[in-house]
């Protein structure tokens, strides 16, 4: 079962290099509760655990020609959002929830394994991330294969995990879309 919400806001009209009139720059918020029924198995959080309820989380931004027919830009495009609001403290904390949160669902670590990473990116600031290499780091550490007191056993990148988001992140963002007008795409 799945029950979901979707706000859609413009967050301003702004110049966009090489156009001569303002675009629209919005974004789409999307969030589904699940509801794993008995008949199915369960699903596994970061910390292997089993578990039937969870909410997900999915953020988009497009960068609308003026007549809404096309994008300019569309997807995961923070950065932009980042660069043409750049005062705007509310784009702002959309920005951050949406990097750490996007996709909650699609998780392709435990938490020891993404703590262990993240540590290994702060170390070695010169490297960046591929999948091969991440996989070599933590066979390296020990941590490709993880196990938990069930004896789940978990490989790096083997399933999608979620990563619960927390209730106060999730009103965090449905008050911080409200402050924002009603997109017109799609």
């Amino acid at each position: 079962m799945r029950n979901e919400k979707s706000l859609r806001i413009l967050l301003g009209k702004k110049e966009i290099a090489g156009y001569s009139i303002k675009k629209p720059v919005e974004l789409e918020l999307i969030i589904k509760k699940v509801v794993i029924p008995e008949n199915e198995s369960p699903k596994l959080n970061w910390k292997l655990e089993e578990i039937r309820e969870y909410t997900a989380v999915s953020i988009c931004g497009e960068v609308w020609y003026s007549n809404y027919k096309d994008c300019i830009e569309a997807g995961q495009i923070r950065d932009t959002v980042r660069e043409l609001f750049p005062q705007n403290e509310a784009v702002l904390s959309i920005c951050r929830l949406w990097e750490e949160w996007h996709l909650n669902d699609l998780t392709a670590e435990t938490i020891e394994q993404s703590y262990f990473i993240e540590g290994y990116k702060a170390g070695n600031p010169d490297w960046k991330y591929d999948f091969s290499e991440a996989c070599d780091v933590l066979r390296n550490a020990r941590l490709y294969r993880i196990k938990n007191g069930s004896n789940v056993s978990y490989s790096y990148g083997s399933k999608w995990l979620i990563r619960e988001i927390p209730e106060t992140v999730v009103n965090r963002l449905i008050e911080l879309f409200g402050m924002f007008p009603e997109g017109k795409g799609k």
